[in-house]
């Protein structure tokens, strides 16, 4: 399964709630900025997701996701994990 989400940002790497572990980047035809590729983090999740901005409108990142979390997100864990001790 692969998704894409648009967002205007000054920022590439906007927080999902993920860890990620950028493995390579490569140069994209007709754009200044390169394409970034990275894997979550967590033991057994096979997600991996792409960055770019686009090459008419660099106000726009491009985040690619390719695949399902077979987990929580770090932010939901840190989260829940304090309330679960009044349970």
């Amino acid at each position: 399964q692969r998704v894409a989400f648009h967002t205007r940002s000054e920022q590439d790497v906007l927080d999902d709630g993920y860890k990620w572990r950028k493995y390579g980047h490569k140069s994209v035809k007709n754009s200044s900025h390169p394409r970034s590729y990275y894997c979550c983090t967590h033991h057994a999740c096979g997600v991996k997701k792409q960055i770019q901005r686009l090459a008419n409108d660099k106000s726009i990142v491009v985040t690619t996701y390719e695949g399902i979390h077979n987990h929580p997100s770090q932010n939901l864990l840190e989260t829940l994990t304090p309330l679960l001790q009044f349970l």
